[in-house]
């Protein structure tokens, strides 16, 4: 490119190393993606996946004063994520302009319970609550619901589908839920969610409670059924059930007959082949990955082998258990690294957003279950370095 700058347009030229600073920064090389992005004179020639991956190069390597750069330059709906009004903040914090910093991070803290929102809120000197601000729904309500036409034929359908194992079935009933519910205000939602959740409707319940913004129930947004099993297992394996809630709740949402487009299965989505291995390492039947009881073990195990095989590391290991330890270990760094960076680096976008979700929901069930560990940032921690 180099050879050929001479005959291309200025745009062209922009264009061009944008490619390749974008390519490198995906495969983590992030030296060589910030000198190629630094090439680029037309910022307007970058697309949007681009400029939020020369803004992660920037942030990989913490060059602070790089980094506010790139996402000012960034067009206005980026900057109005909280991913990088957060990370705006903490560039101004490190330049020392604390008064502009706490301005970014009061945005990104008002954009919801997001994990950037969670962080914000924490360089603001608050916590996490999970304390509800509005009474539990009325039984006279939650029976009326019941009775609503669209709400009942979602519960038939939804019951029919679990006795007969109808997975098609199942998502009718997702849809009837949906459509019954997408203009309820946000008491007739919380009723909802309380009616799905006595139905065992645990999906659902969680898609109506999440969909309030100003009338809070927590323990219907996190919820914890199954909990004598998950927290049996999870002590029998060494780890933190509130981990294991957090990845439940991103993984299948609580759907025991849950399966992937992959094959992944049930509550904490184990593939086949995982389970077969994991069976004969416990002394356990790898058809036991089809129940409640097996998936769990199976899965909690797992989950702490994950974790002792990347260095006692939950985000490592929440990584490793979406897109595989080896990937998870391959994307350390060579020195000790931010939790927070780390997750923000990940080049999958699936794997990404999952382990922000994850570890997100997990302090919110570590508050729910009045553990200690209630800092979103401390349980983030520091991912040691590659060794």
């Amino acid at each position: 490119l180099s050879d050929m700058e001479s005959g291309l347009s200025r745009e062209q030229r922009s264009f061009a190393w944008g490619v390749l600073g974008h390519y490198h920064a995906q495969s983590q090389n992030m030296p060589t993606a910030l000198s190629y992005y630094g090439r680029v004179s037309d910022h307007k020639q970058l697309t949007d996946e681009q400029l939020e991956w020369y803004a992660r190069a920037a942030l990989r390597l913490q060059r602070w004063d790089e980094l506010a750069s790139v996402i000012q330059h960034m067009p206005e709906k980026l900057q109005k994520d909280p991913t990088w009004q957060y990370w705006l903040g903490r560039s101004f914090a490190a330049q020392g302009k604390s008064s502009q910093a706490k301005e970014m991070y009061e945005k990104a803290a008002a954009s919801g319970r997001n994990f950037y929102a969670v962080l914000a809120g924490e360089e603001l000197g608050r916590r996490i609550n999970t304390r509800n601000n509005v009474s539990d729904a009325d039984a006279k309500d939650v029976r009326r619901m019941s009775e609503d036409g669209a709400i009942k034929r979602a519960l038939v359908l939804f019951k029919n589908s679990q006795s007969n194992g109808d997975s098609k079935m199942r998502r009718q009933a997702q849809a009837e839920w949906r459509f019954a519910t997408r203009d309820f205000n946000e008491d007739n939602l919380l009723t909802a969610a309380q009616v799905a959740f006595d139905n065992q409707f645990y999906d659902m319940a969680i898609n109506s409670a999440d969909r309030t913004d100003h009338k809070l129930n927590y323990k219907l947004r996190y919820i914890s059924p199954f909990k004598d099993l998950t927290v049996r297992y999870a002590a029998q394996a060494g780890i933190d059930p509130a981990w294991v809630y957090g990845l439940i709740r991103q993984e299948s949402r609580f759907v025991m007959g849950a399966q992937s487009s992959v094959g992944a299965q049930g509550l904490m989505q184990v593939m086949p082949a995982t389970a077969r291995e994991i069976a004969g390492k416990i002394g356990m039947s790898s058809s036991e990955l089809y129940t409640m009881d097996g998936n769990i073990r199976m899965g909690t195990w797992y989950m702490a082998d994950a974790k002792r095989r990347l260095q006692n590391n939950e985000v490592m290991a929440t990584a490793g258990y979406n897109a595989g330890p080896g990937r998870a270990r391959n994307w350390q760094a060579s020195s000790p690294l931010e939790g927070a960076i780390y997750a923000e680096t990940i080049p999958f976008t699936e794997t990404r957003d999952y382990v922000k979700k994850v570890m997100t929901n997990a302090t919110y069930y570590a508050s729910l279950f009045n553990e200690p560990q209630t800092s979103l940032k401390q349980r983030m921690g520091t991912v040691p370095g590659r060794y």
